[in-house]
């Protein structure tokens, strides 16, 4: 029997062994810089239940933070970041740490202070052996959640992957002012929302009130089929003309290229091989900047897919944003067919 899995199954998880092996190096290479006391915070067995805990919220986690790190690990943690984020895409997770010294400026002068705002209250957990069958690691903080979950020497699951900020554009009077982490992409989804007809707007639109958060929260799992944690509502991309094809293209860039090239690269092209049949566009709440919005972009098995995005809290100044993968999510389904296969006598 071969130790790799069946890839007739798993056409969303590539094969990349190059990267698995990067990924090994540099959680190995970390490991290898920490003290045991380190260890203990950071290191967790395969099948711990807290691989599937995670929060966007600015509490403190269990797992190793920033704050116990000198220098050095901590450029080695953000090397092993590295290698699963884009340069973009490490680049907006620091620039999201970063934000905590901002809301920290801001809730004290409005004399609001509720949580401890700290851009070192981020958390490395690696669970299993990193160049084992099957192990992962996720960092987690708040407003910044990513997971990697490698199997069988090359198969990686990269989702749930959360970005939030918080303010979404700093206000005057604080460093950056008038600028955002995360605007670009709430500006791409009102581009596109308001270039649709009436017709089209309508079907788009699923609510006039939007939610106070993302739908899914911080679920560990999501559900397809009679059980969907959301309907599969919105326009079909198949309904946009050539113009809004190529804004909602551009939208889902902005997400999926978070991810380095070699894990994006795939996703990206099974929207090429397949098109636009089973994508659509939802939207919730208002079209103006201080009204409350929430958007989404949802695919079905195969290959499924789930974007959502608000910005609600704050006076519509405060985003959260997620990709997720139905079956891919944590690699369930990857271990799930490891476990099978590797019982097979």
């Amino acid at each position: 029997m071969t130790n790799t899995l069946d890839r007739e199954y798993i056409h969303s998880s590539p094969y990349l062994p190059d990267v698995a092996a990067e990924m090994t190096e540099a959680a190995n290479t970390l490991i290898t810089n920490l003290t045991i006391d380190q260890k203990l915070l950071a290191l967790y067995t395969e099948v711990h239940y807290e691989r599937l805990l995670w929060h966007y919220a600015p509490i403190k986690f269990r797992g190793l933070p920033l704050k116990n790190l000198d220098d050095k690990q901590k450029n080695l943690m953000f090397a092993l970041l590295s290698t699963g984020l884009s340069v973009v895409g490490t680049e907006i997770a620091k620039n999201i740490t970063a934000l905590e010294v901002v809301l920290k400026e801001i809730e004290a002068d409005r004399n609001a202070v509720i949580f401890e705002r700290d851009p070192d209250l981020y958390y490395l957990r690696i669970f299993g052996i990193p160049g084992s069958n099957s192990w992962s690691w996720s960092v987690n903080g708040h407003h910044l959640f990513c997971a990697f979950t490698i199997v069988d020497g090359g198969l990686i699951a990269s989702t749930p992957n959360f970005m939030g900020s918080n303010p979404g554009i700093i206000p005057d009077g604080y460093d950056g002012a008038g600028t955002g982490v995360l605007w670009n992409t709430d500006e791409m989804a009102r581009e596109l929302m308001s270039s649709f007809d009436n017709a089209q707007r309508s079907k788009a639109l699923v609510s006039e009130l939007a939610p106070l958060d993302i739908y899914t929260l911080n679920s560990p799992l999501l559900l397809d089929g009679s059980g969907t944690t959301l309907p599969h509502d919105g326009i079909e991309v198949t309904n946009m003309n050539k113009s809004q094809k190529g804004l909602f293209l551009k939208l889902l860039n902005e997400y999926i290229q978070r991810l380095r090239p070699e894990l994006s690269k795939p996703i990206l092209d099974s929207f090429k091989d397949e098109g636009f049949e089973r994508l659509k566009f939802a939207w919730a709440g208002g079209f103006s900047l201080n009204e409350g919005r929430y958007f989404r972009i949802q695919r079905t098995r195969p290959h499924s897919l789930l974007i959502e995005q608000d910005n609600v809290q704050n006076d519509a100044n405060h985003i959260h944003s997620v990709i997720r993968d139905i079956d891919e999510d944590f690699g369930v389904d990857l271990l799930r067919m490891h476990y099978e296969q590797s019982h097979i006598h």
